[in-house]
């Protein structure tokens, strides 16, 4: 199952000037999910996929919250939030789509102990500049894994982040397990190292 997205409500609008994004908190790197990490993805049955909007020309405007539920063994030990991409993988950014730069997404800390309350972490890209990267014919010859570092945290039991975005246009991709791929991508929390 590959994420799509619908195009046909109107003509994609052009990107706003985006702000520049964290180097510090926007690493890619490859990882081979070293044996003794552990690896904790949200139920797919609550977040199948990814999909943020901001489009102004149709007054919509959307952001999505992901939680992450983490075993007791995690507590108090270093976590990262991060974005993991297979090969074939399809990430939607509409900038990227029309021959732009990746779109920012603000990542925030959403802490419900405080009834909702909010700290950005992150702003990252989470597509490639290369629009071949992100579509799911991508090459069979790139790198096994492309990881997106989003933020590092002290795990908790449950911790929850919003998404949305910084640029005007749409980002998504499948989380979870894809049928098609037969493999795991998206969204995971990763302790243990």
């Amino acid at each position: 199952m590959h994420f799509s997205i619908l195009l046909a409500l109107t003509t994609l609008a052009s990107a706003l000037p985006t702000p520049s994004l964290s180097s510090a908190k926007n690493q890619c790197r490859d990882d081979n999910q070293t044996p003794t990490c552990k690896h904790i993805s949200p139920p797919t049955s609550q977040t199948p996929r990814l999909y943020i909007v901001n489009r102004p020309d149709l007054s919509y405007t959307t952001t999505q919250t992901v939680t992450f539920t983490l075993p007791s063994d995690a507590s108090g030990s270093s976590c990262t939030l991060q974005a993991r991409f297979p090969p074939q993988w399809e990430i939607v950014d509409t900038s990227v789509l029309k021959g732009g730069s990746p779109l920012p997404v603000n990542v925030y800390a959403v802490d419900s102990a405080q009834e909702g309350k909010e700290e950005l972490l992150a702003t990252v890209a989470l597509a490639s500049e290369n629009p071949e990267e992100n579509a799911p014919s991508s090459p069979e010859g790139r790198e096994d894994r492309v990881v997106v570092v989003v933020s590092e945290f002290e795990c908790r039991e449950e911790v929850s982040f919003k998404f949305e975005l910084a640029g005007e246009g749409e980002v998504g991709f499948v989380n979870g397990f894809d049928e098609g791929l037969r493999v795991s991508g998206g969204l995971e929390v990763v302790y243990g190292c």
